[in-house]
């Protein structure tokens, strides 16, 4: 039998994690050796990552309920322990069977085989566009964009069509001001690779104290401060929809 065709068992417990041996082939034949409880299924891709793994830990819960028992595993302790046994594993990708029982709650087997996948980032970013091409979270890169790209604007009406000035060309292109656009168009750049953390660093910079003094001016350049105000606003946004998709895709480390 060949290392691709191995099914490993593993028991984790409070006490520690230990490898069962056992001769059977096949992870059903496994599973029909363990006593009564609940399972999950789910694949692991290279390099760790699990798709909706809290789903799967939802499963085994509302599962032992049903059953009439109840869970008494802390998700972090059985990511460590699958951890572990994945390394152990030496697979690149492998399919991991659960089983939680009802005469010990507390503990999980964990049975490991190898698993054949495309690559997997193909998998994760073709699911996720499923997904989020309809929600705002798709969208908030764009719409980031966009408002910098308004507020550059702004600028160079500001510069070149002020209808506030009477002279043709205003001589009003000042070092500040050429900062400022170039902080526009990092803003586009930011938003569009989705960098949360930046984007709301350059609205920060852009809004003290420039955006904060035209805010407060008479005529239409307020807008500029207000388009700071909304750019700092998606990078929150953008944050939150970030953080939400790790929960979605869990990888296990």
């Amino acid at each position: 039998m060949g290392k691709s065709d191995m099914v490993l068992v593993f028991h984790a417990q409070k006490s520690g994690l230990s490898r069962l041996k056992m001769d059977k082939v096949t992870m059903n034949e496994v599973s029909f050796q363990m006593p009564d409880g609940v399972y999950t299924v789910f694949p692991i891709y290279s390099g760790g990552f699990v798709l909706r793994f809290e789903k799967h830990l939802e499963r085994l819960e509302e599962s032992a309920l049903a059953l009439g028992f109840i869970i008494k595993i802390h998700e972090y302790w059985l990511r460590e322990n699958i951890r572990k046994a994945f390394a152990f594993s030496g697979y690149d990708n492998c399919k991991v069977q659960l089983i939680v029982t009802q005469i010990d709650p507390s503990g999980v087997y964990i049975i490991i085989g190898s698993h054949e996948t495309p690559e997997p980032a193909i998998i994760v970013e073709n699911k996720m566009a499923e997904v989020s091409k309809y929600s705002l979270n798709y969208w908030l890169p764009y719409i980031g964009s966009f408002f910098w790209l308004l507020s550059f604007s702004f600028w160079v009406v500001l510069w070149f069509l002020n209808p506030y000035s009477t002279e043709k060309v205003p001589n009003i292109i000042t070092i500040p001001g050429v900062f400022m656009a170039i902080f526009c168009l990092i803003g586009v750049a930011v938003s569009i690779r989705r960098k949360p953390v930046l984007m709301a660093l350059v609205s920060i910079l852009s809004f003290f104290p420039i955006g904060w003094y035209l805010l407060f001016s008479p005529g239409i350049f307020k807008i500029i401060g207000w388009l700071n105000i909304v750019c700092f606003v998606i990078s929150l946004f953008m944050f939150y929809s970030l953080r939400s998709e790790k929960h979605e895709i869990a990888k296990i480390s």
